[in-house]
């Protein structure tokens, strides 16, 4: 049965948007990155999705395996992002230079807007325990989920790619 999202979670919605946001800006540039620096992202993507999708975890007998579907084709989908990813490596300073498209990043963000305005628009019209409001977070949570797992395998790809220089210097 969902449950109602309380202020403290719309906040913390909204407060994602604009620092992940934030973040998505930057990346539309070439960029040196540390290599330590390199899980900021995925670390608040982390904590603003599980935040947003916890409320549709077990609504059903299979959400938890729905949700648990879309992240494991989400990180396909980074991984052959971050494959096509033009990316120049330097490891003994230990800095990366990424030049890509924040696909994955603008798809969380809109995602992530798209859960938060589904969830008050439910609980606005009294349908979040109806068939229909259940299955739109169902849905939601599972996108966010997908889009949360491609922006990690990107960077788990980045990192693997780092380390395949490191040991041939």
């Amino acid at each position: 049965m969902p449950s109602i999202p309380t202020q403290e979670t719309v906040l913390l919605d909204l407060i994602a948007l604009i620092v992940v946001g934030y973040l998505a800006f930057r990346q539309f540039r070439e960029k040196q990155t540390r290599v330590g620096r390199l899980w900021v992202l995925p670390a608040l993507a982390l904590l603003f999705s599980y935040t947003s999708i916890q409320h549709d975890l077990f609504d059903t007998a299979l959400s938890p395996a729905i949700i648990g579907a879309g992240f494991v084709v989400g990180l396909a989908a980074g991984g052959v992002r971050g494959a096509v990813t033009k990316l120049t490596v330097d490891p003994s300073a230990g800095v990366i230079r990424v030049k890509g498209t924040p696909l994955s990043v603008a798809l969380w963000l809109a995602l992530l807007a798209v859960k938060g305005i589904a969830d008050v628009a439910l609980v606005g019209l009294g349908k979040e325990t109806t068939a229909a409001g259940i299955a739109t977070g169902l849905i939601t949570a599972t996108l966010l989920s997908f889009s949360l797992a491609a922006i990690i395998a990107t960077r788990v790809y980045y990192y693997w790619r780092y380390s395949l220089a490191a040991v041939d210097l």
